[in-house]
């Protein structure tokens, strides 16, 4: 188990969609890496990508879960998609959220005891 404030790279894959219509600024492919880190009263989640703009992210936050979807290009296959579990339950009232050219950064509070 890792300790409190260890980074965990979550995620970090390239993305490879099928276009049925190819525009010359539009890459064939893309990285994503998702962090997820914990310490003693929040657990910090981000998600970067160099390409994508401020509040191009769709961030659901649950109690026991992070969901993040953004869309790429045109049509909707073009989608990313993916949810990742918390280390600890998440008081949902005392969640923040960051949006920054790239990234987005979720601050979730852990619920008290």
């Amino acid at each position: 188990m890792d300790a409190l404030g260890e980074r965990r790279v979550l995620e970090e894959f390239t993305v490879t969609p099928f276009f049925k219509k190819h525009s010359g600024h539009m890459p064939a492919s893309f990285s994503i890496s998702a962090e997820i880190e914990e310490t003693d009263d929040a657990v910090i989640f981000e998600l970067k990508h160099p390409a994508l703009a401020e509040n191009d992210f769709q961030v659901d936050v649950d109690v026991n879960m992070i969901k993040v979807s953004f869309f790429f290009g045109e049509g909707e296959g073009n989608v990313f998609k993916n949810t990742y579990h918390t280390p600890a339950p998440i008081d949902l009232k005392r969640v923040k959220r960051e949006d920054g050219e790239g990234f987005v950064r979720v601050i979730a509070l852990k619920m008290r005891g």
